[in-house]
């Protein structure tokens, strides 16, 4: 097995190097964007860093998937939905971009194709044997950053969404489409209402959240 670790902000990855410190790094090729490659048990991981934004992150998981990742594994924080409160960790097993629209098809349907995606059944409840009281559901993603309360309660009504966030449709469509095993971890750093900007500011900057620790322990557990 070969690993793909995906982390879109190199704010949101910074924080998980620093937790993994004991690992061994070196950098790897990815044109002019972060990346880095280490080996844990014996199974190489790389860790690729694209950017914010659904075609970043695309880029980033294909990247992975040509480097011969069998699964990707994507991190970082997420606006909180449907009970979801900041500092949560949350295990996202559907995806949906909520900013997709065709006025010929339904809200949020694209034609002639797939419009919700996948995490791996499998691998996901591997993470949740380590988050046995965590929050499990929806993941809706689009181009922009939540941070309106009507908005909100429309990714709640529609979707029954518990998160928010720039990436995580986009890349497990593309590992859904490639027949790659694709595993979500997010920790809520903000409510995605009028002061989320200034919370996700706040959280990320910490970078003290739990879910670092938990990437971590969730690949030793998975590489043993």
């Amino acid at each position: 097995m070969k690993i793909g670790l995906l982390i879109c902000d190199i704010d949101e990855y910074r924080p998980f190097v620093e937790k993994t410190s004991e690992f061994k790094r070196e950098k790897y090729d990815f044109y002019s964007l972060p990346a880095d490659k280490f080996v844990l048990s014996g199974v190489e991981i790389i860790t690729a860093v694209p950017g914010i934004g659904k075609v970043n992150a695309v880029c980033g998981t294909m990247f992975l998937i040509n480097n011969g990742c069998d699964l990707i594994i994507n991190f970082g924080y997420s606006g909180g939905l449907s009970g979801a409160k900041k500092g949560d960790t949350v295990i996202c097993d559907r995806f949906v971009e909520h900013d997709f629209s065709i006025p010929w098809c339904e809200p949020f349907k694209k034609p002639n194709q797939n419009s919700v995606y996948y995490a791996d059944k499998t691998f996901t409840e591997k993470l949740k044997s380590l988050l046995p009281d965590s929050i499990v559901g929806t993941a809706v993603t689009g181009d922009t950053f939540i941070a309106d309360n009507e908005k909100a309660n429309m990714l709640k009504k529609e979707f029954s969404a518990v998160s928010c966030d720039m990436e995580t449709a986009a890349a497990a469509y593309t590992c859904n489409l490639t027949g790659t095993k694709f595993v979500c971890l997010r920790s809520i750093s903000d409510d995605a209402s009028s002061d989320a900007e200034e919370s996700y500011i706040e959280q990320r900057d910490s970078g003290k959240a739990d879910i670092f620790e938990t990437v971590k322990d969730y690949l030793c557990l998975i590489t043993k």
